[in-house]
């Protein structure tokens, strides 16, 4: 019995011993041929004097003003098309269709979209919008108009 249990340990070790050695020859394989002739990689200079720090937000965007009460945050104003205008008593709403399918209803003093225009003034056949852009002088307020299309 003795001499059975030397002979499994031998082969347990010699087991193992294959074993490394398969795994040192596969690694050895694995390594890049580049790294085995010694080539040396030219390095790569990147001059970025003239472009913009890609960190930095771009100047149209880094001066506008964050309103918290502006919806459809993540959608252009050119993408809303107005659908309908409603007139109640004292009260006007502008319906919108989004690109999404979705319908929306606003009134006087509400922002929308990406630029945060402000809804300023409802009208029979209109809508009217003031959008800041920013401009070299500054910020400037533009006037966007969008009109009731006739249903097709």
């Amino acid at each position: 019995m003795l001499l059975t249990s030397c002979e499994k340990q031998n082969n347990a070790k010699r087991d193992v011993s294959r074993f490394v050695k398969t795994l040192e020859n596969v690694s050895s394989a694995m390594k890049p041929k580049d790294a085995e002739k010694g080539e040396v990689i030219a390095p790569v200079f990147y001059d970025g004097d003239k472009h913009r720090d890609p960190f930095e937000l771009p100047a149209s965007v880094k001066n506008v003003k964050q309103y918290p009460n502006t919806i459809l945050v993540e959608m252009p104003l050119d993408s809303l098309k107005l659908i309908g205008i409603v007139f109640h008593k004292n009260l006007r709403w502008a319906v919108f269709r989004g690109t999404n399918g979705r319908v929306y209803k606003m009134t006087e003093g509400m922002r929308v979209g990406t630029q945060h225009a402000l809804l300023t003034e409802i009208q029979r056949s209109q809508i009217k919008f003031t959008v800041d852009v920013n401009t070299e002088a500054g910020v400037t307020a533009k006037e966007v108009v969008m009109t009731l299309q006739e249903p097709s």
